[in-house]
């Protein structure tokens, strides 16, 4: 029953990942808050760590936040390349207004 928890965390990660990759913002929030739980409750209760499911956590914990960091400097890259397009729009409005 202990692996339980650490197993259902592990499908919770795999569906945090088909979340992302939807863009679907509201379950992957709620699929994390429930992962967590199942988490720390593991990580509180163990006496032992089984050490292959807890690498595979770890491992899929390290795709979600690449991913997550992914998406991040693409929305920034996004907002760069916004601001230079306002920034090029305003300067060409200055010099055909002349």
């Amino acid at each position: 029953m202990h692996n339980h928890s650490l197993t259902s965390a592990i499908q919770l990660s795999q569906d945090i990942l088909s979340a992302i990759d939807l863009e679907d913002w509201s379950e992957v929030s709620r699929l994390d808050d429930s992962r967590k739980k199942l988490i720390h409750g593991y990580f509180e209760q163990a006496e032992s760590v089984d050490y292959e499911l807890t690498q595979t956590l770890k491992a899929l914990n390290d795709t979600i936040v690449s991913k997550l960091l992914g998406l991040q400097l693409q929305t920034r890259s996004a907002q760069i390349d916004i601001k230079q397009a306002r920034h090029a729009s305003n300067v060409y409005l200055d010099i055909a207004g002349r």
